[in-house]
């Protein structure tokens, strides 16, 4: 079966939680980066429906393999079938985010890495902070839904990374920002590229530690429920 094909299943079938899958602008942007950058190997975090993994593998190098990490259950069919596609090219974790990065990749450095998994505030520096330790000179940081409404937790993280990187004289980063929005949604979602320049292990620890005191310091959020994600959006 045609990827192609696999998607637009995948989108017919949950049109009721379209706005938390990667919607069609988000892919466009996510192949247009995988075709410029051509990267061998490939982190998700955050698989879903699978829509960002296939959409990734359609026009990723042959010789590619992508990482995919969801502790979702509810979705194990659509899991199962990334499997099946491609067993020699996608590697599915059933896993945390957490025990993924600090255990079974720990020993994987990246490419390319796409956050897009909890969106709360704590999860995605905790995320971002573990990935940044998989990366290397060239691997480009793709931070999903920097302005969906009701989650400013990575939009907060791309700016204390934004701060780090002005305070070292832009040497770390470079960085572009996307705002992405579907067709059927009015809420634009958006994208934060990142490509690193040049992270020398000293500078890791120093990002590591700024990020450990601010996970221990920030309260835990809450989740919004759905009556104020219904505001957020009349008020966008």
């Amino acid at each position: 079966m045609k990827i192609n094909t696999i998607l637009s299943r995948i989108t017919q079938e949950n049109q009721h939680i379209a706005p938390w899958s990667s919607d069609l602008s988000t892919a466009t942007i996510l192949k247009f980066l995988i075709q410029i950058y051509s990267p061998r190997s490939i982190l998700e975090l955050g698989t879903f429906l699978g829509y960002g993994t296939l959409s990734m593998l359609e026009v990723a190098p042959s010789n590619s393999k992508i990482y995919t990490v969801d502790v979702l259950n509810n979705f194990l069919k659509y899991y199962k079938q990334l499997n099946q596609i491609d067993k020699k090219r996608i590697l599915f974790l059933n896993q945390s985010t957490d025990q993924a990065l600090s255990s079974s990749l720990s020993h994987v450095s990246f490419d390319f890495i796409f956050v897009d998994a909890d969106h709360l505030f704590k999860s995605i520096l905790r995320d971002t902070r573990n990935s940044l330790k998989l990366c290397k000179s060239g691997t480009i940081i793709v931070l999903h839904d920097t302005e969906l409404p009701g989650f400013p937790g990575v939009k907060y993280v791309v700016n204390i990374l934004k701060v780090i990187n002005y305070i070292c004289f832009s040497s770390l980063f470079d960085s572009f920002s996307f705002r992405t929005k579907d067709i059927k949604q009015k809420d634009f979602t958006g994208l934060e590229v990142m490509r690193v320049k040049y992270l020398p292990r000293f500078i890791y620890n120093i990002i590591n530690t700024i990020f450990i005191c601010i996970d221990f310091i920030i309260p835990s959020q809450n989740p919004p429920t759905k009556e104020e994600l219904m505001t957020y959006s009349r008020h966008r």
